[in-house]
């Protein structure tokens, strides 16, 4: 083994080549460990990548082949880019997006915007055709919409195809419209 040990002070490793591979950290049999033992805070692994990108890439056909975790604390994703193009854009090609959570709390999930008075959210099939290509279910509870719009339209249920229409079924409770 190749042992660098700096008691009380830091190891750096630094290049001034202009090159895509200026620092190779590499192991071609085995696997790569980076690990921050301190007890302090701030004891943190940063990677900062000034005037370029970070980039995780695995290559392993698996389905854990990348793995973000955390076994004690939260995790935070964070784009605090100036304009509204630095998003956080999630694509799975060729498979699927699973968001799940098992806390036993209300807002579990939340999906929340604070941008200003222009904001929306918008949940959008591009392909299916079914008549459940969108779906809420609540498998024990109910499903309450709520909008919190002054005006005669502030909720909105339409149809845009020349032929479609819209279905209402209810269970031997009924069905009950108040105004």
């Amino acid at each position: 083994d190749i042992v660098l040990t700096a008691t009380g002070s830091s190891i750096r490793l630094t290049s001034t080549e202009s090159a895509t591979d200026s620092i190779n950290i590499e192991s071609t049999i085995g696997g790569v460990k980076i690990l921050a033992s301190g007890a302090a805070a701030g004891e943190d692994i940063v990677l900062t990548a000034t005037g370029s990108s970070i980039r995780l890439t695995a290559t392993e056909s698996a389905t854990d082949s990348i793995n973000i975790e955390s076994t004690l604390g939260g995790i935070n994703i964070l784009a605090s880019g100036a304009s509204a193009g630095e998003d956080i854009n999630l694509t799975a090609t060729g498979s699927s997006i699973n968001l799940s959570s098992t806390e036993n709390a209300a807002l579990a999930i939340t999906l929340n915007t604070n941008g200003g008075t222009s904001e929306t959210i918008r949940a959008r099939n591009q392909q299916g055709t079914g008549a459940a290509s969108i779906e809420l279910v609540s498998t024990a509870g109910g499903v309450t919409i709520t909008g919190g719009l002054a005006t005669a339209d502030a909720i909105n249920i339409n149809t845009t195809a020349a032929g479609g229409g819209i279905d209402v079924d209810a269970g031997t409770a009924g069905f009950i419209v108040d105004t």
